[in-house]
């Protein structure tokens, strides 16, 4: 997969995943209780997959990236990278192959 489209990717989750939020919040203002958006969490899960099988990542790093941290430092042969940006995960995933 071409890195850009890959961040193009990874981008476009972000942005959802932050609408969404806003969305949720605008909401509670008008209703009492929790209010959890799935709007779209099928279609999220679906890209990751095959974002996940593009890449060859078998063990849910880019989810792991998107949702638990989107940032974060790894260390590949002795070196340290830094995974703070949709370029810096594919480039190292891209060193993973």
């Amino acid at each position: 997969m071409k890195k850009e489209n890959f961040v193009t990717l990874i981008n476009a989750i972000l942005e959802q995943i932050e609408f969404e939020d806003e969305f949720v919040k605008d909401l509670q203002k008008y209703f009492d209780g929790h209010i959890v958006s799935t709007i779209s969490a099928n279609f999220i899960v679906k890209i990751i997959k095959i974002l996940e099988d593009e890449m060859n990542s078998k063990d849910g790093i880019i989810s792991w990236w998107l949702f638990e941290t989107s940032s974060f430092v790894v260390e590949v042969n002795g070196k340290k990278m830094f995974l703070y940006s949709p370029e810096q995960l594919y480039d190292f995933l891209i060193s993973q192959k």
